[in-house]
């Protein structure tokens, strides 16, 4: 069984059921709780966004869902449950878990941080459940994790910075940003570093954005030459934006298999409005295949 949080947005991918569960990421927003894609949607979200009084805030899954979930499997036919929350920073929240774990004897618990968010986290989501599926031990599923999160890369292009800066996901932020703010920055999530998040260039328009990492994407093609690569292609209300970058990337490059997700309210706190961003890594249904055969 895989259990993540909302943020994969895996309702995109009408990716359900057996074996993942999902667990919406509460937001805390001008005095009230929503949660994730239930109580408020994308087109909500952004539309309220500028009006907002205060700086939405997202937190930690709630525990007594997390416990809700591992009622409903304990004494199911799985005994292995693999937590694929979307940041490192849960040392608490995994010493809860580990706790909760005590209760519930005949499951083992583990937990694997993605360290990434959106469509990077639901290839992650993605690898693990299919591997679930076919029985592979849940100590090679980690192995495999680890593989797949090692090779993503991801990047956004924002319009503004202040919600990075204000929930606190920047990994510096300094006066020399201020211009920035005029621009379209090009941020990195880093999956390696916990999920920190790093302005590495700026830009006049998302299309001189989309050279530049269109360019990144080619570098990693030649510092990968034999490596399937699948890449996800997601925005917050950039569809047009959206579009023209999927029809760039895939006419670039034809050997990479591209999808298209979202950046829902939860992530959104983060990135502001006006953000569309790229993850690509090594194309985990290669990665299944080859566990699979030697398996075998």
């Amino acid at each position: 069984m895989i259990i993540t949080d909302s943020t994969a947005y895996l309702e995109y991918y009408k990716l359900y059921g057996e074996p993942i569960r999902v667990i919406p990421t509460p937001i805390i927003w001008n005095n009230k709780q929503y949660y994730d894609m239930i109580d408020i949607n994308s087109r909500q979200f952004y539309h309220d966004l500028p009006n907002g009084k205060k700086t939405p805030q997202t937190y930690s899954p709630s525990i007594e869902n997390v416990k809700s979930i591992l009622s409903e499997i304990d004494g199911d036919r799985y005994s292995d449950v693999i937590f694929i929350p979307m940041i490192s920073e849960i040392s608490s929240f995994e010493l809860v878990l580990s706790s909760i774990g005590k209760k519930f004897k005949n499951l083992n618990i583990y937990v694997f941080a993605a360290n990434s968010t959106c469509g990077a986290m639901a290839m992650l989501v993605e690898l693990a459940a299919e591997l679930s599926l076919s029985n592979v031990p849940p100590v090679i599923i980690l192995e495999k994790l680890q593989q797949l999160r090692d090779s993503i890369k991801t990047f956004f292009s924002v319009y503004d910075l202040k919600y990075l800066y204000h929930t606190g996901r920047m990994k510096y932020f300094t006066s020399i940003f201020d211009n920035l703010l005029k621009h379209y920055p090009i941020v990195e999530l880093d999956a390696r570093n916990g999920g920190t998040f790093d302005v590495v260039n700026k830009h006049k328009s998302y299309q001189s954005s989309l050279i530049y990492i269109e360019d990144e994407l080619s570098q990693y093609i030649d510092d990968n030459p034999k490596v399937p690569i699948r890449a996800v292609i997601y925005d917050t209300i950039l569809k047009n934006i959206h579009q023209e970058w999927l029809v760039s990337f895939q006419n670039r490059f034809p050997t990479v298999s591209f999808e298209s997700s979202i950046i829902g309210p939860a992530v959104g706190t983060h990135t502001g409005r006006k953000t569309i961003g790229i993850s690509w890594g090594y194309d985990w249904k290669h990665i299944v295949k080859d566990t699979l055969d030697n398996k075998g």
